[in-house]
């Protein structure tokens, strides 16, 4: 998972939740056996061309990177992804109801 998408995850706790409930998310989340991944030139171009092609959030897109570059599934319960999931660009595990 990329850090930014962390720190998507870690301001919106901490706008709806309070700080204190997003410092304990980010404590708990280091551990997971989640990989984090740093925000390197490479995927941060990766991410702006994909959100240059669909119109995704640009956290979004480096989820979308970060999963490609990895030949992972996305865990998502985001509805935006559908497209590119039936376009056949990524696999999604979808969460959520």
């Amino acid at each position: 998972m990329s850090m930014v998408n962390i720190g998507e995850v870690y301001y919106l706790v901490a706008k709806r939740y309070g700080q204190k409930q997003a410092t304990s998310f980010w404590e708990e989340f280091q551990t997971t056996p989640i990989r984090i991944l740093p925000a390197p030139n490479a995927l941060i171009l990766e991410a702006a061309r994909w959100k240059s092609q669909y119109p995704i959030s640009y956290a979004d897109a480096f989820a979308l990177a970060s999963v490609l570059v990895e030949q992972a599934v996305l865990v998502t319960g985001d509805p935006d992804f559908r497209a590119l999931s039936e376009a056949g660009v990524v696999q999604l595990e979808w969460i959520g109801s």
